[in-house]
């Protein structure tokens, strides 16, 4: 009977089925799990986070100074009077404690495989991205500020912000210098004929632009909503590259991704570009600026690299696998407000959505 011989890469290792973790080495499937979960926190930095979501161990900054006077004009002698400026805000990041259960035990090591182990693994990453997506959508969607007590550090109350909300905060001036009554205005919008029309999301982008924005403004969409937005007078629809059109369809440059319907670009309307995306929420259009040096939303996490993205706790760090918890720290929240906008098509009045 022919050996298997040689250094088995991750996907072998994790592959094995027919012998226990002990007798194939735990230093070894140790070695490639955490091989796996590196892949996995680098997955979800770089694609889950999108232009969405900035990664920070801040907790608190100050936001909202803004130059609300004039300036006057004056001979060499004169001096303009002394203008009171907008007073700053702070908005702050949670941080919390998630878990997911595992009980490895060292019989357990005797008895299953590094398939097993894989097995489980895999289930915490889903777990682990389930629970990073649902408080994205917190961090937006919902339209209350609230108060979060830092226990895992200080017990400091931080200051949660939404979107704005109309909660009085001095509003900076918007590149044209645009002033904001921040007692008014919000972020948060509804149809006023309870279905999506043109007029409301031409206003929904517009309440983005007019705080300034770097990158292509992005309208994000339900697949459940791509109908209407389709029928909307004013979007310029993007098509299959593998159909040929009239020369006088008018389409976009950029073609229709054929293969991930629930993630795609699939057309224009009026400065911005359309997506339905995996993570919207249908009679909810989200518009935002996707400049990468100024995201709407951050994350916060320990400054510490190894309790950084999803870990395996270990009850003794000489035996990682003999475990009780995969965790993760970390907190989202809204950081430049006036990035992102909201607007819901299915009442007269924003609603906050149910998010499970």
């Amino acid at each position: 009977m022919a050996m298997n011989t040689g250094t088995h890469d991750v996907a072998s290792t994790l592959a094995i089925a027919t012998q226990s973790v002990a007798s194939v080495g735990v230093d070894r499937v140790a070695e490639a799990l955490a091989a796996q979960r590196a892949a996995h926190n680098r997955i979800v930095r770089e694609d889950l986070m999108g232009s969405l979501v900035d990664i920070t161990t801040d907790r608190l900054r100050v936001s909202g100074m803004a130059a609300q006077g004039t300036m006057m004009e004056v001979d060499e002698y004169g001096e303009g009077p002394t203008q009171r400026q907008g007073t700053p805000t702070t908005v702050g990041l949670p941080l919390k404690l998630y878990q997911w259960p595992i009980g490895w035990t060292a019989k357990w090591m005797e008895i299953k495989t590094p398939a097993d182990l894989a097995l489980q693994q895999a289930g915490a990453f889903e777990a682990h991205l389930s629970v990073l997506q649902r408080e994205i959508k917190k961090a937006f969607y919902l339209s209350g500020n609230y108060t979060f007590v830092d226990r895992l550090i200080d017990r400091v109350s931080l200051p949660v912000k939404r979107l704005y909300n109309a909660d009085s905060v001095v509003i900076p001036n918007g590149p044209n210098n645009q002033t904001f009554d921040g007692s008014t205005h919000t972020h948060y919008s509804a149809e006023s004929t309870s279905a999506m029309t043109a007029a409301g999301v031409t206003a929904l982008i517009a309440n983005v632009i007019e705080h300034g924005v770097r990158g292509p403004v992005i309208v994000a969409i339900s697949s459940g909503d791509e109908t209407a937005m389709r029928a909307l007078t004013g979007f310029t629809a993007a098509t299959d590259a593998e159909l040929i059109l009239s020369t006088t369809t008018v389409r976009t440059a950029t073609p229709l991704d054929m293969f991930d319907p629930n993630d795609r670009f699939i057309g224009k309307f009026g400065a911005a570009q359309v997506w339905v995306k995996p993570w919207a929420i249908d009679s909810y259009v989200v518009a935002y600026d996707s400049d990468p040096a100024n995201k709407p939303l951050s994350l916060r996490q320990r400054e510490q690299a190894t309790l950084q993205g999803l870990q395996l706790v270990a009850t003794t760090t000489a035996h990682p696998l003999t475990s009780e918890f995969f965790e993760a720290e970390f907190g989202i929240g809204a950081w430049n407000r006036g990035k992102m906008a909201v607007l819901y098509t299915a009442g007269t009045s924003y609603t906050d959505p149910t998010i499970t």
